[in-house]
């Protein structure tokens, strides 16, 4: 295949402007796949006291979570998965809905953020999907095909709620 000059200067501007539109986030335990989460971390972290102190426990475990605004078929407003393990880590992938109103956003970040460390801390180790199946069947309940909840996320969920409403009615 031959490229011609004008779709390799693209390539090549598409291709930074991807890296530049994504700051790392801490020693690398976050990272976000788009510009739309990279700064939802950023004002989750200057807003919420909860989102910060769920970074600082992922920022100090064996996981590296991904998280990205997922596509519009996302079945949920959030979800976390298992991508792989290795090197002694555990690697997650957090995926936010993209169709969540703007006022949803950093709450359900901090839950999916929840979910992680949740993850984190687990007494075994998180090595598969299968392992994460299990591990949220102990410390959490079904809430639909193949899907889980915990009551911990739900709450972090709406403490994250709770400091967004109030710093905006301090103001």
């Amino acid at each position: 295949m031959v490229l011609t000059p004008w779709l390799v200067f693209v390539l090549v501007a598409v291709g930074s402007a991807s890296r530049q539109a994504v700051p790392p986030i801490g020693p690398d335990r976050i990272r976000p796949l788009d510009r739309l989460t990279a700064v939802l971390i950023e004002d989750g972290r200057r807003r919420s006291s909860t989102v910060e102190s769920l970074v600082q426990c992922l920022q100090s475990s064996a996981v590296i979570a991904y998280i990205s605004s997922g596509g519009p078929d996302l079945p949920a407003r959030g979800t976390l998965s298992f991508l792989g393990q290795g090197g002694g880590f555990t690697y997650l992938m957090m995926r936010l809905s993209p169709l969540l109103a703007p006022a949803d956003r950093l709450p359900m970040l901090g839950h999916e953020l929840q979910h992680a460390c949740e993850v984190a801390r687990a007494p075994d180790p998180v090595e598969s999907a299968t392992a994460l199946g299990e591990l949220y069947r102990r410390i959490g309940f079904p809430s639909g095909v193949h899907a889980f909840e915990s009551a911990a996320a739900q709450a972090v969920e709406a403490s994250v709620r709770r400091e967004i409403v109030s710093a905006h009615t301090r103001r």
